[in-house]
């Protein structure tokens, strides 16, 4: 074999190796370049269902809405199952913190909730209690403008002395009724009280540990991010948010206190 035909020939060889390592290489980015792709599909679910999470915690955290009435529907799992298929094993545990602070907070807010129903209900009685005797009252001191006082038969005037006999003993209920009605309005205020103040702290708690989750998702998709500015910039809103928090609740403690004097 000639030398110049050597020669071609390993020229040819090499040229065939460098396409195929192109070709590998290619086949390679194409490859986690899907990967990716599949991550971000599903990383922005992931940020769809933990920001549903937390309007669901807020709105169970809202008074004006009845218990057991808010938005269910905001509440979807798929978006956590479909990261143990694409996440790392930091984002995953970061994402399951995340969903299980959400979670532990809605079932955190459940015992105020109940606690407050239960006194809303006992207030319900007690004003329905009150309208009977109020209606009761009325008709006693009806029927006793409607009996002849000019010219009372003895029958009228038992009559007249058992419906005051009534009228005092309407009176002694009704003052017991106002004053239960009185301190049970006091406790649903102090339990409100309670359940504003739990439900803020939970509900700082979750957002910063949808944050980290969310952290964690963005730094495996390879997004640049300049921690040396956001952390500080992050510490410096949390603490304003404590402090704004701590004031709250002291306020919320100067209420308690006032309602025990």
């Amino acid at each position: 074999m000639s030398p110049t035909l050597i020669g071609v020939l390993i020229g040819a060889t090499a040229t065939l190796a460098s396409i195929s390592l192109q070709l590998w290489f290619s086949s390679r980015q194409r490859e986690r370049d899907r990967y990716m792709q599949l991550r971000r599909d599903v990383y922005l679910e992931a940020a769809d269902g933990l920001a549903a999470l937390l309007e669901y915690l807020q709105q169970s955290a809202r008074v004006d809405i009845s218990f057991g009435k808010a938005e269910t529907s905001l509440v979807r799992q798929g978006w956590l199952f479909k990261t143990y298929l694409v996440a790392s094993t930091d984002t995953l545990i970061a994402m399951n913190k995340a969903n299980a602070a959400a979670a532990a907070a809605a079932l955190d807010l459940i015992p105020h909730r109940l606690a407050i129903s239960e006194i809303e209900s006992d207030i319900a009685i007690v004003k329905v209690t009150l309208s009977g005797i109020e209606q009761f009252q009325t008709e006693i001191r009806n029927e006793a403008q409607a009996t002849d006082i000019a010219n009372p038969s003895e029958q009228s005037l038992k009559r007249l002395e058992w419906l005051k006999g009534q009228l005092d003993e309407s009176w002694k209920q009704r003052r017991d009724e106002s004053s239960r009605l009185e301190a049970l309005t006091n406790e649903h205020a102090k339990r409100l009280r309670e359940f504003l103040q739990r439900s803020m702290q939970i509900s700082f708690d979750t957002q910063t540990a949808i944050r980290s989750a969310l952290l964690e998702a963005r730094s495996e998709l390879e997004v640049a991010i300049d921690f040396a500015k956001f952390r500080p910039a992050t510490a410096a809103v949390d603490a304003k948010m404590r402090e704004k928090l701590a004031q709250t609740v002291a306020l919320i403690q100067v209420g308690d206190a006032s309602d025990r004097n």
